[in-house]
């Protein structure tokens, strides 16, 4: 990985999504635990296998419920995010028992609150609400 700015990156520099198995992400360097198709880097969000501040944007899309250590995660994407960068964590809260490769917790908006550290908390909401929470529910 080149660590000069890609001109076809959003936001002009290097974007890390963090979780997305088999997706492929436009103008994300794209990280999960196993080599599937689509996945650029396999690695663990608590080790993080890039320098510091490399990455403009980081999207972690339902990972922190699976991990051991969700403040150590927390602290890894914080250190790899570049100065003035986004993170975008979002993680289920009424949702199914779903292991890949297990799945520890659930968190609520206060409760992801306290994992943010240092970063500054711009919003807060829900992408999916009670209706949706059913179905998943009466799918399983």
């Amino acid at each position: 990985m080149n660590p000069a700015e890609p001109k076809d990156f959003p936001m002009g520099r290097w974007n890390l999504y963090v979780g997305g198995a088999g997706r492929n992400v436009a103008g994300y360097v794209n990280l999960d635990l196993f080599a599937v198709p689509g996945v650029s880097v396999c690695g663990d969000v608590e080790r993080l296998p890039f320098p510091d501040g490399i990455f403009q944007r980081v999207e972690c899309d339902a990972v922190l419920e699976h991990v051991r250590d969700p403040i150590m995660a927390m602290r890894e994407i914080t250190r790899v995010t570049a100065g003035g960068g986004y993170v975008h964590v979002v993680t289920p809260f009424c949702h199914p028992f779903h292991e890949y490769p297990k799945d520890y917790r659930r968190f609520s908006i206060d409760g992801l609150k306290t994992l943010s550290g240092p970063l500054e908390v711009v919003a807060t909401g829900w992408r999916t609400g009670p209706t949706a929470t059913l179905l998943v529910v009466f799918i399983e």
